[in-house]
């Protein structure tokens, strides 16, 4: 039986498994209007947000990862779109379009606060 988690939920829930044990969550925000919802059985996209190759690459091959593990039909934005596309909706959305994607959950990385002890 598939399962419907709020959107915030699995965002946070996939963001987690992305980055370290020591995460914090300080905010999150969820559209009124989203309820919840259910990619079951549908493709999806994994797009991480961000100028930085190193980052985005293995970020998106990770996020399709997770997403699969959890009974998704996923693939990495890279795969799929060319980098250059992705700053506009307007010029991004026929590359998804064309590839059967569904839906898209992006993540974007605000920043990372190191510490030395």
């Amino acid at each position: 039986m598939p399962r419907t988690l709020p959107a915030t939920l699995a965002v946070s829930i996939l963001a987690a498994a992305l980055l370290s044990a020591d995460v914090k969550f300080t905010s999150a925000w969820r559209s009124s209007e989203a309820g919840t919802v259910s990619f079951a059985g549908k493709k999806v996209a994994a797009l991480v947000i961000s100028g930085d190759d190193s980052l985005r690459v293995p970020g998106e091959e990770a996020l399709a990862r997770e997403l699969a593990a959890r009974g998704l039909q996923s693939v990495a934005t890279l795969r799929i779109a060319p980098k250059e596309e992705l700053p506009s909706a307007d010029r991004a959305r026929p590359w998804f379009e064309r590839s059967n994607v569904e839906g898209v959950v992006a993540l974007r990385p605000v920043r990372k606060d190191s510490r030395t002890r």
